[in-house]
């Protein structure tokens, strides 16, 4: 938080930006007319308060409270079925560095205090700077009796873990879920379990002190891996395979443990 108007997430992607792991192919700078995302400001789990809209933007108005999301075209065939998070334009929305659309398509909004130009729109928002400019499409208004402090992080980790659970997952009365990984993704998910008919929810972690806090949140059973066969306590407590498994490590080889659970 770097204000009583805002706040900002320190997601994983953030990390991503810093290390070089994430940065478009040659072929989608090229096409973009961009020589390199570098320098760029980072930041992409923000909220805060509308100052001021563009033209035609009738979803919010100034003084709003909002949390900024993710862009997305609106034009692809994915974006038209209502699968915004798999748009296909999705890697330049992301990670681009200039405006994608309108009259000042590939430039950036973004400026050292010099009034030099530099790259900015890191997943549509740049939350790390002053001021972000995203687009009507990637804000979500929030009621204004909630602290802005803790809203950030609802703009990615929080909706990733809760979203799968409720949009994808969508489990059915008396049904198991197992939620492997109990961080910020996963015990979103944890959370969201707790709110669907599911009657088993299991988090799987190697550290005790997230499994106690993913019991607190309201998972029925914990398993650390650490110490324990997962596939063996998941096929036990379930009385057999589960019929959601859910990865929120991102490790090949629990992925496909997930798979055989």
């Amino acid at each position: 938080r770097d204000s009583d108007s805002r706040s900002i997430g320190d997601g994983h992607s953030d990390e991503h930006l810093v290390t070089g792991d994430m940065v478009p192919p040659p072929e989608v700078l090229e096409m973009l007319g961009v020589p390199s995302m570098f320098p760029m400001i980072g930041g992409h789990e923000g909220s805060g308060v509308v100052e001021a809209v563009g033209a035609g933007v009738d979803n919010v108005a100034p003084g709003d409270h909002v949390i900024m999301g993710w862009p997305y075209c609106g034009t692809c065939r994915n974006c038209i079925r209502g699968q915004h998070r798999y748009c296909l334009n999705i890697g330049p929305e992301l990670l681009a560095g200039v405006r994608l659309h309108g009259p000042d398509a590939g430039t950036s909004a973004y400026t050292r205090a010099d009034g030099s130009s530099l790259s900015g729109h890191f997943f549509g928002q740049s939350s790390f700077a002053t001021h972000s400019l995203t687009r009507a499409n990637a804000v979500v208004k929030v009621d204004k009796d909630l602290d802005l402090a803790l809203l950030g992080p609802l703009a990615c980790g929080i909706t990733t873990g809760a979203g799968a659970i409720f949009h994808t997952a969508q489990p059915g009365p008396g049904e198991s879920v197992v939620i492997i990984g109990a961080g910020a993704v996963g015990l979103a998910a944890v959370m969201a379990a707790r709110n669907t008919p599911a009657a088993t929810t299991i988090a799987v972690d190697l550290q005790d002190n997230r499994l106690e806090l993913a019991e607190e949140l309201g998972a029925t059973h914990t398993v650390n891996s650490g110490d324990t066969d997962m596939l063996a306590a998941i096929a036990e407590i379930c009385g057999g395979p589960a019929d959601h498994v859910l990865d929120c490590t991102g490790n090949i080889q629990v992925i496909e443990q997930a798979a055989d659970a």
